[in-house]
Protein backbone atom coordinates (compact mmCIF):
# COMPACT_ATOMS: atom_id res chain seq x y z
CA UNK A 1 0.00 0.00 0.00
CA UNK A 2 2.77 2.42 0.98
CA UNK A 3 4.65 1.59 -2.24
CA UNK A 4 1.55 2.36 -4.31
CA UNK A 5 0.97 5.66 -2.52
CA UNK A 6 4.62 6.60 -2.98
CA UNK A 7 4.40 5.85 -6.71
CA UNK A 8 1.18 7.86 -7.06
CA UNK A 9 2.75 10.77 -5.21
CA UNK A 10 5.91 10.74 -7.38
CA UNK A 11 3.76 10.48 -10.51
CA UNK A 12 1.53 13.36 -9.38
CA UNK A 13 4.44 15.54 -8.27
CA UNK A 14 6.24 15.04 -11.57
CA UNK A 15 3.16 16.27 -13.43
CA UNK A 16 2.78 19.22 -11.06
CA UNK A 17 6.39 20.26 -11.72
CA UNK A 18 5.98 20.03 -15.51
CA UNK A 19 4.41 23.19 -17.01
CA UNK A 20 1.74 22.44 -19.59
CA UNK A 21 3.16 23.25 -23.01
CA UNK A 22 3.26 21.83 -26.52
CA UNK A 23 5.14 22.38 -29.73
CA UNK A 24 2.48 24.55 -31.36
CA UNK A 25 2.04 26.78 -28.32
CA UNK A 26 2.02 30.52 -28.91
CA UNK A 27 3.71 31.90 -25.81
CA UNK A 28 2.69 35.43 -26.83
CA UNK A 29 -0.91 34.39 -26.13
CA UNK A 30 0.07 33.41 -22.60
CA UNK A 31 1.70 36.81 -22.14
CA UNK A 32 -1.52 38.52 -23.16
CA UNK A 33 -3.66 36.21 -21.01
CA UNK A 34 -1.46 36.98 -18.03
CA UNK A 35 -1.81 40.71 -18.65
CA UNK A 36 -5.59 40.37 -19.01
CA UNK A 37 -6.11 38.50 -15.74
CA UNK A 38 -3.85 40.95 -13.86
CA UNK A 39 -5.99 43.78 -15.26
CA UNK A 40 -9.12 42.06 -13.95
CA UNK A 41 -7.62 41.56 -10.49
CA UNK A 42 -6.43 45.17 -10.20
CA UNK A 43 -9.88 46.42 -11.17
CA UNK A 44 -11.65 44.22 -8.59
CA UNK A 45 -9.06 44.94 -5.90
CA UNK A 46 -9.99 48.61 -6.20
CA UNK A 47 -13.66 47.61 -5.78
CA UNK A 48 -12.73 45.89 -2.51
CA UNK A 49 -10.52 48.78 -1.40
CA UNK A 50 -13.41 51.23 -1.69
CA UNK A 51 -15.27 49.19 0.94
CA UNK A 52 -12.52 49.93 3.48
CA UNK A 53 -12.92 53.04 5.62
CA UNK A 54 -9.62 54.75 4.60
CA UNK A 55 -10.40 54.40 0.88
CA UNK A 56 -14.12 55.15 0.73
CA UNK A 57 -14.94 56.95 -2.50
CA UNK A 58 -11.45 56.37 -3.93
CA UNK A 59 -11.29 56.06 -7.73
CA UNK A 60 -7.97 55.75 -9.53
CA UNK A 61 -7.54 56.47 -13.26
CA UNK A 62 -7.41 52.68 -13.73
CA UNK A 63 -11.19 52.41 -13.40
CA UNK A 64 -11.48 54.31 -16.70
CA UNK A 65 -9.81 51.50 -18.68
CA UNK A 66 -9.34 48.48 -16.41
CA UNK A 67 -12.90 47.28 -16.92
CA UNK A 68 -11.99 46.40 -20.53
CA UNK A 69 -9.93 43.32 -19.56
CA UNK A 70 -12.69 40.90 -20.69
CA UNK A 71 -12.48 42.54 -24.13
CA UNK A 72 -8.87 41.33 -24.37
CA UNK A 73 -9.96 37.81 -23.39
CA UNK A 74 -12.59 37.82 -26.14
CA UNK A 75 -10.15 38.99 -28.83
CA UNK A 76 -7.63 36.34 -27.73
CA UNK A 77 -10.35 33.66 -27.83
CA UNK A 78 -11.42 34.69 -31.31
CA UNK A 79 -7.87 34.14 -32.51
CA UNK A 80 -6.78 31.10 -30.53
CA UNK A 81 -9.96 29.05 -31.06
CA UNK A 82 -9.58 29.47 -34.82
CA UNK A 83 -5.89 28.62 -34.42
CA UNK A 84 -6.51 25.32 -32.61
CA UNK A 85 -9.58 24.41 -34.69
CA UNK A 86 -8.76 25.45 -38.24
CA UNK A 87 -4.97 25.58 -37.99
CA UNK A 88 -4.71 21.92 -36.93
CA UNK A 89 -6.42 18.64 -37.80
CA UNK A 90 -10.02 18.78 -36.60
CA UNK A 91 -11.40 15.76 -34.76
CA UNK A 92 -14.94 16.51 -33.46
CA UNK A 93 -14.76 14.07 -30.54
CA UNK A 94 -11.36 15.25 -29.34
CA UNK A 95 -12.34 18.89 -29.85
CA UNK A 96 -15.48 18.56 -27.73
CA UNK A 97 -13.77 16.58 -24.99
CA UNK A 98 -10.87 19.01 -24.87
CA UNK A 99 -13.18 21.99 -24.50
CA UNK A 100 -15.32 20.20 -21.91
CA UNK A 101 -12.36 19.13 -19.78
CA UNK A 102 -10.75 22.54 -20.08
CA UNK A 103 -13.84 24.50 -19.03
CA UNK A 104 -16.48 22.57 -17.08
CA UNK A 105 -14.85 20.67 -14.14
CA UNK A 106 -13.11 23.69 -12.64
CA UNK A 107 -16.08 25.95 -13.33
CA UNK A 108 -18.52 23.52 -11.70
CA UNK A 109 -16.25 23.25 -8.64
CA UNK A 110 -16.27 27.02 -8.08
CA UNK A 111 -19.99 27.21 -8.85
CA UNK A 112 -20.59 24.55 -6.18
CA UNK A 113 -18.66 26.64 -3.63
CA UNK A 114 -20.73 29.70 -4.60
CA UNK A 115 -23.92 27.63 -4.34
CA UNK A 116 -23.01 26.42 -0.83
CA UNK A 117 -22.37 30.00 0.32
CA UNK A 118 -25.69 31.11 -1.22
CA UNK A 119 -27.56 28.19 0.36
CA UNK A 120 -26.15 29.16 3.76
CA UNK A 121 -27.07 32.82 3.27
CA UNK A 122 -28.67 34.12 0.03
CA UNK A 123 -26.98 37.47 0.64
CA UNK A 124 -23.59 35.80 0.18
CA UNK A 125 -23.67 36.02 -3.60
CA UNK A 126 -20.61 38.23 -4.30
CA UNK A 127 -22.82 40.74 -6.07
CA UNK A 128 -24.30 38.29 -8.57
CA UNK A 129 -27.82 39.16 -7.45
CA UNK A 130 -30.76 36.95 -6.44
CA UNK A 131 -30.95 33.37 -7.71
CA UNK A 132 -33.67 30.82 -8.26
CA UNK A 133 -33.73 27.22 -9.48
CA UNK A 134 -33.44 28.27 -13.13
CA UNK A 135 -30.41 30.51 -12.61
CA UNK A 136 -28.74 27.86 -10.44
CA UNK A 137 -29.18 25.15 -13.09
CA UNK A 138 -27.97 27.50 -15.82
CA UNK A 139 -24.96 28.44 -13.69
CA UNK A 140 -23.89 24.80 -13.32
CA UNK A 141 -24.42 24.09 -17.02
CA UNK A 142 -22.83 27.40 -18.11
CA UNK A 143 -25.90 28.28 -20.12
CA UNK A 144 -26.34 31.94 -21.11
CA UNK A 145 -28.61 33.98 -18.86
CA UNK A 146 -29.72 37.58 -18.81
CA UNK A 147 -28.46 38.11 -15.26
CA UNK A 148 -25.20 37.10 -13.65
CA UNK A 149 -24.38 33.44 -12.90
CA UNK A 150 -23.55 32.35 -9.35
CA UNK A 151 -19.85 32.90 -10.04
CA UNK A 152 -20.37 36.41 -11.36
CA UNK A 153 -17.27 36.47 -13.59
CA UNK A 154 -18.78 33.49 -15.42
CA UNK A 155 -20.72 35.84 -17.69
CA UNK A 156 -17.60 35.93 -19.88
CA UNK A 157 -17.46 32.12 -19.94
CA UNK A 158 -21.08 32.08 -21.14
CA UNK A 159 -20.07 34.24 -24.11
CA UNK A 160 -17.13 31.94 -24.77
CA UNK A 161 -19.43 28.90 -24.85
CA UNK A 162 -21.65 30.55 -27.48
CA UNK A 163 -18.57 31.37 -29.56
CA UNK A 164 -17.27 27.79 -29.20
CA UNK A 165 -20.61 26.50 -30.44
CA UNK A 166 -20.33 28.63 -33.58
CA UNK A 167 -16.74 27.55 -34.23
CA UNK A 168 -17.61 23.87 -33.74
CA UNK A 169 -20.56 24.04 -36.14
CA UNK A 170 -18.42 25.74 -38.78
CA UNK A 171 -15.62 23.19 -38.37
CA UNK A 172 -18.09 20.31 -38.59
CA UNK A 173 -20.22 21.47 -41.52
CA UNK A 174 -18.58 24.45 -43.19
CA UNK A 175 -15.31 25.93 -44.33
CA UNK A 176 -12.95 27.86 -42.01
CA UNK A 177 -13.71 31.18 -43.69
CA UNK A 178 -17.41 30.75 -42.89
CA UNK A 179 -16.76 31.66 -39.25
CA UNK A 180 -15.90 35.20 -40.40
CA UNK A 181 -19.19 35.55 -42.27
CA UNK A 182 -21.26 34.14 -39.40
CA UNK A 183 -19.59 36.30 -36.75
CA UNK A 184 -19.79 39.27 -39.12
CA UNK A 185 -23.51 38.74 -39.63
CA UNK A 186 -24.18 38.36 -35.89
CA UNK A 187 -22.05 41.44 -35.17
CA UNK A 188 -23.96 43.49 -37.76
CA UNK A 189 -27.31 42.39 -36.33
CA UNK A 190 -26.11 43.15 -32.81
CA UNK A 191 -24.91 46.61 -33.85
CA UNK A 192 -28.18 47.33 -35.67
CA UNK A 193 -30.15 46.33 -32.59
CA UNK A 194 -27.98 48.59 -30.42
CA UNK A 195 -28.80 51.55 -32.68
CA UNK A 196 -32.55 50.82 -32.92
CA UNK A 197 -33.64 49.18 -29.67
CA UNK A 198 -34.50 52.48 -27.93
CA UNK A 199 -37.00 53.26 -30.67
CA UNK A 200 -38.30 49.70 -31.13
CA UNK A 201 -39.07 47.96 -27.85
CA UNK A 202 -39.62 44.59 -29.56
CA UNK A 203 -35.87 44.42 -30.18
CA UNK A 204 -35.19 44.02 -26.47
CA UNK A 205 -35.62 40.24 -26.62
CA UNK A 206 -33.32 37.69 -24.98
CA UNK A 207 -30.87 36.40 -27.58
CA UNK A 208 -28.73 33.95 -25.55
CA UNK A 209 -25.70 36.21 -26.28
CA UNK A 210 -25.79 35.42 -30.02
CA UNK A 211 -26.40 39.09 -30.81
CA UNK A 212 -24.09 40.34 -28.09
CA UNK A 213 -21.84 43.18 -29.18
CA UNK A 214 -18.92 41.10 -27.92
CA UNK A 215 -19.30 39.02 -31.08
CA UNK A 216 -17.45 41.92 -32.71
CA UNK A 217 -14.40 41.17 -30.57
CA UNK A 218 -14.53 37.45 -31.35
CA UNK A 219 -14.74 38.51 -35.00
CA UNK A 220 -11.65 40.70 -34.65
CA UNK A 221 -9.67 37.78 -33.23
CA UNK A 222 -10.95 35.40 -35.92
CA UNK A 223 -10.03 37.88 -38.66
CA UNK A 224 -6.50 38.20 -37.26
CA UNK A 225 -6.16 34.43 -37.63
CA UNK A 226 -7.71 34.39 -41.09
CA UNK A 227 -5.45 37.16 -42.40
CA UNK A 228 -2.42 36.46 -40.23
CA UNK A 229 -0.02 36.22 -43.20
CA UNK A 230 -0.84 39.64 -44.74
CA UNK A 231 -0.89 41.17 -41.25
CA UNK A 232 2.71 40.10 -40.71
CA UNK A 233 3.75 43.00 -42.93
CA UNK A 234 2.74 45.32 -40.10
CA UNK A 235 5.51 43.79 -37.96
CA UNK A 236 5.51 44.51 -34.21
CA UNK A 237 6.17 48.04 -32.99
CA UNK A 238 3.54 49.83 -35.08
CA UNK A 239 0.49 47.69 -34.16
CA UNK A 240 1.42 47.57 -30.46
CA UNK A 241 2.00 51.34 -30.28
CA UNK A 242 -1.32 52.03 -32.02
CA UNK A 243 -3.10 49.52 -29.78
CA UNK A 244 -1.73 51.11 -26.60
CA UNK A 245 -2.69 54.57 -27.84
CA UNK A 246 -6.25 53.43 -28.56
CA UNK A 247 -6.41 51.67 -25.19
CA UNK A 248 -5.60 54.81 -23.21
CA UNK A 249 -7.86 56.92 -25.42
CA UNK A 250 -10.69 54.74 -24.13
CA UNK A 251 -10.43 56.63 -20.83
CA UNK A 252 -11.76 59.73 -22.59
CA UNK A 253 -13.83 58.38 -25.50
CA UNK A 254 -15.96 55.60 -23.99
CA UNK A 255 -17.46 54.54 -20.67
CA UNK A 256 -18.37 51.30 -18.95
CA UNK A 257 -21.95 50.08 -18.77
CA UNK A 258 -24.00 47.32 -17.07
CA UNK A 259 -23.87 43.73 -18.31
CA UNK A 260 -25.86 43.17 -21.53
CA UNK A 261 -26.05 46.95 -22.00
CA UNK A 262 -22.60 47.46 -23.51
CA UNK A 263 -22.11 50.37 -25.87
CA UNK A 264 -20.94 49.87 -29.43
CA UNK A 265 -18.13 52.50 -29.23
CA UNK A 266 -16.64 50.77 -26.16
CA UNK A 267 -16.68 47.31 -27.74
CA UNK A 268 -15.23 48.48 -31.05
CA UNK A 269 -12.54 50.77 -29.59
CA UNK A 270 -11.15 48.26 -27.10
CA UNK A 271 -11.64 45.40 -29.54
CA UNK A 272 -9.51 47.15 -32.17
CA UNK A 273 -6.96 48.24 -29.54
CA UNK A 274 -6.45 44.72 -28.25
CA UNK A 275 -6.57 43.31 -31.77
CA UNK A 276 -3.62 45.53 -32.75
CA UNK A 277 -1.69 44.44 -29.65
CA UNK A 278 -2.39 40.81 -30.52
CA UNK A 279 -1.17 41.32 -34.10
CA UNK A 280 2.09 42.87 -32.86
CA UNK A 281 2.70 40.16 -30.25
CA UNK A 282 2.01 37.26 -32.63
CA UNK A 283 4.07 38.85 -35.40
CA UNK A 284 7.01 39.14 -33.00
CA UNK A 285 6.74 35.49 -32.05
CA UNK A 286 6.47 34.34 -35.66
CA UNK A 287 9.57 36.38 -36.54
CA UNK A 288 11.56 34.90 -33.65
CA UNK A 289 10.43 31.39 -34.49
CA UNK A 290 11.57 31.81 -38.10
CA UNK A 291 14.90 33.28 -37.01
CA UNK A 292 15.97 30.83 -34.29
CA UNK A 293 13.30 28.13 -34.11
CA UNK A 294 12.20 26.99 -30.65
CA UNK A 295 15.40 28.43 -29.19
CA UNK A 296 13.53 31.72 -28.68
CA UNK A 297 11.44 30.11 -25.93
CA UNK A 298 12.70 31.06 -22.44
CA UNK A 299 14.38 28.35 -20.38
CA UNK A 300 12.13 29.31 -17.48
CA UNK A 301 8.65 30.69 -18.11
CA UNK A 302 8.41 34.35 -17.03
CA UNK A 303 6.08 35.08 -14.13
CA UNK A 304 3.49 36.83 -16.30
CA UNK A 305 3.47 33.75 -18.57
CA UNK A 306 2.89 31.53 -15.52
CA UNK A 307 -0.06 33.76 -14.66
CA UNK A 308 -1.22 33.33 -18.26
CA UNK A 309 -0.96 29.55 -17.88
CA UNK A 310 -3.04 29.82 -14.72
CA UNK A 311 -5.37 32.53 -16.05
CA UNK A 312 -8.53 30.39 -15.90
CA UNK A 313 -7.88 29.27 -12.32
CA UNK A 314 -6.91 32.78 -11.21
CA UNK A 315 -9.93 34.27 -12.98
CA UNK A 316 -12.41 31.90 -11.31
CA UNK A 317 -10.76 31.93 -7.90
CA UNK A 318 -10.09 35.64 -7.45
CA UNK A 319 -13.68 36.68 -6.51
CA UNK A 320 -13.66 34.19 -3.63
CA UNK A 321 -10.17 35.07 -2.41
CA UNK A 322 -10.77 38.81 -2.68
CA UNK A 323 -14.09 38.50 -0.89
CA UNK A 324 -12.56 36.60 2.04
CA UNK A 325 -9.55 38.93 2.31
CA UNK A 326 -11.77 42.00 1.98
CA UNK A 327 -14.02 40.87 4.84
CA UNK A 328 -10.99 40.28 7.06
CA UNK A 329 -9.55 43.72 6.26
CA UNK A 330 -12.95 45.30 6.91
CA UNK A 331 -13.19 43.67 10.34
CA UNK A 332 -9.67 44.81 11.25
CA UNK A 333 -10.59 48.45 10.43
CA UNK A 334 -6.98 49.44 9.78
CA UNK A 335 -5.55 52.90 9.27
CA UNK A 336 -4.70 54.00 5.72
CA UNK A 337 -1.00 52.86 5.72
CA UNK A 338 -1.82 49.48 7.26
CA UNK A 339 -4.85 49.05 5.01
CA UNK A 340 -2.59 49.65 1.99
CA UNK A 341 -0.24 46.94 3.25
CA UNK A 342 -3.26 44.69 3.69
CA UNK A 343 -4.36 45.35 0.10
CA UNK A 344 -0.89 44.41 -1.16
CA UNK A 345 -1.00 41.19 0.86
CA UNK A 346 -4.51 40.52 -0.47
CA UNK A 347 -3.22 40.92 -4.02
CA UNK A 348 -0.39 38.44 -3.43
CA UNK A 349 -2.76 35.92 -1.84
CA UNK A 350 -5.21 36.26 -4.72
CA UNK A 351 -2.66 35.74 -7.49
CA UNK A 352 -0.72 33.11 -5.55
CA UNK A 353 -3.87 31.23 -4.59
CA UNK A 354 -5.05 31.09 -8.18
CA UNK A 355 -1.66 29.86 -9.39
CA UNK A 356 -1.63 27.23 -6.64
CA UNK A 357 -5.04 25.94 -7.73
CA UNK A 358 -3.78 25.77 -11.30
CA UNK A 359 -0.61 23.89 -10.38
CA UNK A 360 -2.11 21.45 -7.86
CA UNK A 361 -5.53 20.88 -9.43
CA UNK A 362 -5.99 22.22 -12.96
CA UNK A 363 -2.62 21.17 -14.40
CA UNK A 364 -2.82 17.51 -13.28
CA UNK A 365 -6.47 17.35 -14.34
CA UNK A 366 -5.64 18.60 -17.83
CA UNK A 367 -2.60 16.36 -18.11
CA UNK A 368 -4.30 13.11 -17.16
CA UNK A 369 -7.40 13.95 -19.17
CA UNK A 370 -5.28 13.97 -22.34
CA UNK A 371 -5.49 10.19 -22.25
CA UNK A 372 -9.28 10.40 -22.41
CA UNK A 373 -9.12 12.77 -25.35
CA UNK A 374 -6.49 10.92 -27.37
CA UNK A 375 -7.37 7.40 -26.26
CA UNK A 376 -3.72 6.79 -25.28
CA UNK A 377 -2.06 6.44 -21.91
CA UNK A 378 -0.06 9.43 -20.83
CA UNK A 379 3.28 9.15 -19.04
CA UNK A 380 4.71 12.23 -17.31
CA UNK A 381 7.56 13.90 -19.12
CA UNK A 382 10.98 13.77 -17.52
CA UNK A 383 11.68 16.92 -15.53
Amino acid sequence: MSVSMAWIWRHYWQVVRTPASHRNELISIQWLRGIAVVMVIIYHIEDIARLLRPFEGFHSPWVLVGYSAPDLFFVISGFIMCYVTFGMRFDPRRWLMSRFIRIWPLYIAFTFVAFCAWAYNPDMNMGSGPHDLESIVKSFLILPQAGLPMVFVGWTVEHEIVFYFIVFCVALWGRPGAVIWILGGLSALGAARWFLKDDHSWMNFWDWHFLSLYMIQFLIGAMIFQFREPLRRLKTAGPIAMGIALFFSGAFLVTTSPLNEETLPRVVLFGVAYGLMLVGAVNKEYALREAVGDAYLPARRPFIVLIGDASYSVYLAHPFLLSICGKILGLLDLSAPLALVGIIIMSVITVGGGILIHVLVERPMLYYSKGLVSGKKKIPLAV
